[in-house]
């Protein structure tokens, strides 16, 4: 590059020139000039002949006054010995650098910038990695088969250079070239030192999911082209010899289940869910679009459910939106526990949304809201609080201070790159992404919950008894009993709290330990069995009793006031949870099925 006019003669200049017998006329002085070539990077001992092309007041090129002298100068103090530069324009490059040289003919300025790069340089690759969301430096969090990365190679050198060479990355898959990236130089001026906060610092592509698959290899190769004369020690390739594997992980399809829910104590206008909540769901709406960037899943099916209608008394209490995502769960056991289900409706109380940190954590509810959504989602798949903003119950071992995402991400949406003092979205704080730390323990999850079948081995559908409530503040309760068909789910493990069913006599017809499953984003636990019960050939029901810390509570024939679980025809999908049941159905729901209605008030009829 080239600078232009610095300085023009002054009027008297011009004068004293004219009046000059030797001088030319006042047309023909000089009144600015420029210095050629433009093209000024040079290599250590290089030389090259700078010209002084001199302008008229009409722009047209004239000759340099003859007795005007030339004087360089170099402003910057460190380069001053970086080249050597005569009175003629012969220029001797004498060390590496950058540097504006200037040139003064009486009053007149112009000057050029020099780029001058080492006789050899000895290249480095201090880090490189793929980033599919959040990445360390080291490259260790594994990625997510047919997702797009964004491959971010730091090449460095030794000192200043300017020889831009490119870097090409070339993928493998069972010994075969699938796939070849050339990344040009960013800038001319390879870095020095790694800055991972400016994309000009390093070199970067988007490499498409369809090429990172499960076994694929990569290598990198540094400066293919030979533009730069590579001092001894110098890192050309990646990895020095053969071929390296990455880390690649195939999931299954992420199937996301949004089910709105119409509360009987809001009004219709009150239970209005934005499309993309309700009828319009799709995997291009914001809400999965941001569940897609900020957890590992790539493949995914949104699913808009039926509304469900529920008298759930969430807008009283946390322990009544307990009870909401309870009756979530056992639409999810119900439907054959296909992946995660987010009960979503409006105007509840006490917090966003609420899901199970241990047991059975594909269920969650909330506000129709998308860091909610995806921050109760990140509580189905085993993440805990970050520490920022007063989150409960934060994770003990999560890595960075203040809940910070503690490197750079990348969102895949927009390609820009994420700074490291983001909160992570499973703190209270705002400004969210995800940490690198939850995204690996995310996947992690995944695999070792979903296994390899595309939809889950659940026993077949049989005569269930439906037992269910919460424990809450020190006090506990047992929902209505149920016989309906559904998937058999039993306690696996012991506990401090006892389930037990009486016969008309008192005589023993089932008992068992179990802890129920605590929840997050809130205080209080949940339970949810259905256990396989036949009334001819185990007996008739008296009573449920249930106890534990957090006290007792007993279920007998019209201890509780009708409760109705209502189905669109029989074995179909259950669309309503109403207690206190008078006998009608939601508006919603009237006259647009088959109602098939299981009725319970306290111990089912069927049962007893």
């Amino acid at each position: 590059m080239m600078g232009r006019i610095l300085g023009t003669l002054t009027g008297a200049a011009i004068a004293a020139l004219a009046a000059c017998d030797l001088a030319p006329k006042a047309a023909q002085l000089p009144v600015s000039f420029e210095i050629s070539p433009n093209d000024t990077i040079l290599t250590e001992g290089d030389t090259a002949r700078l010209r002084l092309l001199f302008y008229d007041e009409n722009g047209e090129e004239v000759g340099k006054p003859s007795w005007v002298p030339v004087t360089w100068y170099i402003e910057d103090e460190r380069y001053k010995e970086a080249i050597t530069v005569a009175g003629d324009g012969l220029l001797v490059a004498n060390d590496g650098g950058k540097l504006d040289l200037a040139a003064y003919v009486a009053e007149l300025a112009a000057s050029v910038h020099l780029r001058i790069s080492p006789e050899r340089l000895r290249i480095s690759v201090p880090s490189f990695y793929l980033n599919q969301s959040n990445q360390d430096p080291d490259g260790s969090v594994p990625l997510v088969a047919d997702r797009d990365a964004l491959l971010r190679v730091f090449l460095t050198g030794n000192g200043p250079s300017y020889f831009q060479p490119s870097v090409r990355a070339t993928f493998y898959q069972d010994g075969e070239e699938v796939y070849t990236t050339t990344i040009a130089a960013p800038v001319e001026e390879l870095p020095v030192d790694v800055e991972q906060g400016r994309r000009d610092d390093s070199y970067n592509a988007i490499i498409p999911g369809h090429v990172l698959q499960p076994g694929v290899e990569m290598v990198i190769d540094m400066d293919p082209e030979g533009r730069v004369p590579a001092a001894e020690g110098s890192v050309t390739r990646i990895p020095e010899s053969g071929r390296m594997e990455l880390d690649v992980v195939g999931l299954k399809i992420h199937y996301q289940t949004l089910v709105p829910t119409h509360f009987s104590w809001q009004s219709d206008d009150a239970n209005d869910l934005p499309g993309m909540w309700q009828d319009e769901v799709s995997e291009d709406a914001s809400n999965m679009r941001t569940l897609r960037a900020w957890l590992p899943i790539e493949d995914m099916e949104a699913i808009g459910h039926d509304i469900l209608h529920s008298d759930a008394p969430a807008n009283e209490s946390f322990n009544g939106v307990i009870q909401w995502r309870n009756q979530i769960r056992a639409l999810w056991r119900d439907e054959g526990e296909v992946g995660y289900y987010y009960g979503v409706a409006r105007g509840f109380c006490c917090v966003g949304g609420v899901a199970a940190a241990i047991g059975y954590p594909h269920v969650s509810v909330g506000i129709a809201g998308n860091s909610t959504f995806v921050h109760e989602i990140g509580h189905s798949m085993n993440l805990f609080h970050a520490p920022c903003g007063g989150a409960g119950g934060p994770d003990p071992n999560y890595p960075h201070s203040g809940g910070e995402i503690g490197h750079w991400g990348w969102d895949p949406r927009r390609d820009v790159l994420i700074d490291p003092s983001y909160t992570d979205f499973m703190s209270y704080c705002g400004s969210n992404w995800v940490s690198e730390y939850h995204f690996e323990r995310a996947m992690d999850y995944r695999v070792r919950s979903e296994g390899t079948q595309e939809r889950p081995l659940l026993p077949p559908k049989e005569q269930t008894l439906l037992l269910w409530g919460t424990a809450y503040k020190g006090s506990v309760e047992l929902d209505p009993a149920f016989l309906i068909d559904m998937h058999p789910t039993e306690p696996s493990a012991g506990g401090p709290y006892t389930l037990t069913g009486l016969g008309p006599e008192g005589e023993e017809r089932f008992s068992f330990d179990f802890t129920p499953v605590q929840v997050v984003d809130g205080e209080g636990a949940a339970f949810f069995f259905a256990l396989p019960y036949d009334p001819e050939s185990d007996g008739a029901l008296e009573r449920i009793e249930l106890s534990g810390p957090d006290g007792e509570d007993a279920l007998t024939p019209g201890s509780e006031d009708f409760m109705a679980i209502v189905r669109d025809g029989e074995g179909g999908t259950i669309r309503a949870f109403l207690r206190d049941w008078d006998g009608n159905l939601p508006a919603g729901i009237d006259g647009a099925i088959t109602p098939y209605v299981h009725l319970s008030d306290g111990i089912p009829g069927e049962a007893r």
